[in-house]
């Protein structure tokens, strides 16, 4: 046998990743994820840019399934028209199922517009093991926490692949507004670790958000993961 085959045949061999994979993030309390978040904004002619840092702490986990996430927001800018202002740092406290369904934020959005856009930015994922090429589908009814208006979600797993160093599902989302007189909708690419199933990076193209005031524009959000602070 030619050497540099046998000392490559020798050499320990990366396990293939899995044919399915749970997408329920793995979770323990104290458990931190930072992420970077960049959106730009565009209403005709006019456009904007926020950008913050944010970092998600798990406070609890409930025998039932229900987590707590501790999220602070830090370095928020706004920029528009060339000219840059800081956003006040904020903490919110979200208590969501394991599958990504809120069930209470604290303290809660400002206004339904603000609430319509969180959800926007926000998926679930199915209680079953996935394949790739496999799909799932859920449903938002309206409440306080969306804005009053429901929305019907639908994902698809395209396969498992290394991202940034990390083991991950590649996830394509569509979140369709189902309510309103200008119904939202956002579509997602999204790389979940399939060692905590978090986020590790999303692209999110959202088309009529409500951006206050009765208006609607487009939105094109990024988020990346880094490491925690701490």
């Amino acid at each position: 046998m030619n050497m540099v085959l046998f000392l490559a045949a020798a050499l320990p061999q990366p396990a293939p990743l899995p044919d399915s994979h749970s997408l329920l993030p793995t979770l323990k309390v104290g458990d931190a994820f930072a992420y970077e978040m960049k959106s730009q904004i565009r209403q005709g002619a006019v456009t904007g840019e926020f950008r913050s840092e944010y970092e998600m702490t798990v406070t609890s986990l409930e025998p039932t399934g229900t987590v707590t996430f501790k999220t602070v927001r830090t370095k928020s800018v706004f920029a528009m028209g060339g000219k840059e202002s800081e956003v006040p740092d904020s903490t919110v406290v979200a208590k969501m199922r394991v599958n990504g369904a809120f069930l209470s934020v604290d303290p809660p959005a400002a206004n339904p517009e603000q609430a319509r856009v969180s959800r926007l930015m926000q998926f679930q994922v199915p209680d079953f093991k996935i394949a790739k090429g496999q799909g799932w589908s859920w449903k938002d009814p309206a409440s306080s926490l969306n804005g009053n208006v429901g929305a019907e979600g639908k994902g698809e797993c395209l396969g498992f692949y290394e991202h940034s160093g990390i083991e991950c599902a590649n996830l394509r989302i569509s979140l369709v507004e189902s309510e309103g007189s200008q119904p939202a909708s956002a579509v997602f690419t999204v790389w979940l670790s399939l060692k905590d199933g978090m986020i590790v990076e999303s692209a999110i193209a959202i088309q009529n958000a409500p951006i206050g005031q009765g208006s609607v524009g487009d939105m094109a959000v990024h988020v990346v993961r880094k490491k925690p602070a701490s």
